[in-house]
């Protein structure tokens, strides 16, 4: 829990009384964040139950020995705190679903205000392991205070929204590499168009004026793109990101680190540094290259129908006809000298064709001025 010393191994009477001492403290609307990390029972009538030390999974022992969901999220609504729980529990989202009923029993508008949200580390009916969630989350508060979280500067406070996905990212990944099923990360739903305030994590990254500030110690080579930037395009949040660096003064985009990696560890491969094609051939201009035997790559596997027996011609050779639907005999590929037609005549070059003849100009010149021709 935010503002006290974690709770290990406890019973259900001391988690109560503890719950019930940090909603009553004075603290002038302090956000409180619930953390419970351990084992989630859902009882027959729906209700989700917190296992505590010493706690029976048995229907008629759950209320006695384990910590209800229900009394602590009508304990939450009634503080008129927010107040954040984050559960890494089994069924962890049969806490959502009685939310949503909690809500449709007290006819709750839409548009109210909420001072209460869920994250949950599996749907309901889901079970959840290693405190992987838990894991996800501290990674990415330690990313959010580093300022290595990609989060906009024109907000005072991370969204909860933008904070899920990233939690849920980070579990993809490690659940990824090691092999495991993925869970699925559920959150309280939001309904409203405009984001409601859930000021429960400060966004380090945050300035009233994200143009000015931008403008006031910026490059010179990238003063007239943020001038010509509207302030809702938010230049600043976008150079930073293209430089991978949320504090950057200086910006001089050159890619992300772990793509430049790959591509550099895949242009230093030795076909690749040949740049042939498969086959071994290259172009350059009309020419063909052969490229060398040990840097050829391997020919596509031939997908289509088998290769026919060819010719020394080259023509594949057909199966041959038997029947009545023998083929006839071709044609000879040139017909006898007697039935050839005469070859037409050899034109002349083409500079004949546009080399002038100065006796035939004479001549025409000549005959219009002859006396008694026209």
């Amino acid at each position: 829990m935010m503002g006290g010393d974690p709770l290990l191994e406890c019973d259900e009477g001391e988690f109560m009384r503890r719950w019930r001492e940090l909603r009553r403290h004075p603290g002038h609307g302090e956000p409180l964040v619930v953390h419970f990390a351990g084992h989630g029972i859902q009882a027959g009538s729906g209700g989700l139950y917190l296992a505590a030390s010493g706690g029976e999974a048995r229907e008629d022992l759950l209320a006695d020995t384990c910590v209800s969901f229900g009394r602590l999220l009508e304990g939450a609504e009634n503080c008129g705190r927010p107040v954040l729980f984050l559960l890494d529990v089994c069924e962890a989202g049969q806490a959502v679903v009685q939310q949503q009923l909690a809500d449709l029993a007290a006819r709750r508008r839409q548009d109210a205000p909420r001072n209460v949200w869920i994250i949950g580390a599996c749907t309901s009916g889901a079970v959840t392991y290693g405190a992987r969630f838990s894991t996800a989350t501290a990674t990415i508060l330690h990313q959010l205070a580093d300022g290595d979280l990609d989060i906009t500067p024109t907000v005072e406070y991370v969204p909860l929204a933008d904070f899920a996905v990233a939690v849920d990212r980070h579990l993809a990944r490690t659940d990824r590499a090691a092999g495991r099923p993925r869970q699925t990360l559920l959150l309280t739903p939001q309904v409203r168009a405009d984001p409601e305030p859930q000021p429960f994590f400060r966004n380090p990254a945050h300035t009233a004026d994200p143009r000015g500030d931008l403008l006031a110690g910026m490059d010179p080579r990238l003063r007239e793109f943020a001038l010509g930037c509207a302030p809702g395009l938010d230049p600043l949040h976008f150079a930073t990101r293209a430089a991978g660096n949320p504090t950057a003064n200086d910006i001089l985009f050159s890619g992300r680190r772990s793509p430049l990696d790959r591509i550099q560890a895949w242009t230093e491969r030795p076909a690749c540094r040949s740049g042939t094609a498969p086959g071994g051939h290259r172009r350059t201009g009309q020419r063909k290259v052969r490229a060398p035997r040990r840097h050829r790559l391997p020919a596509p596997p031939r997908t289509g129908p088998p290769r026919q027996p060819c010719r020394p011609g080259g023509r594949a050779l057909r199966p041959p006809a038997t029947g009545h639907r023998a083929r006839r005999p071709r044609p000879p590929a040139h017909p006898p000298a007697d039935h050839r037609l005469p070859a037409p005549p050899t034109p002349p070059p083409e500079a004949a064709w546009h080399r002038p003849d100065p006796h035939r100009i004479r001549r025409a010149i000549t005959a219009v001025r002859r006396p008694g021709r026209r």
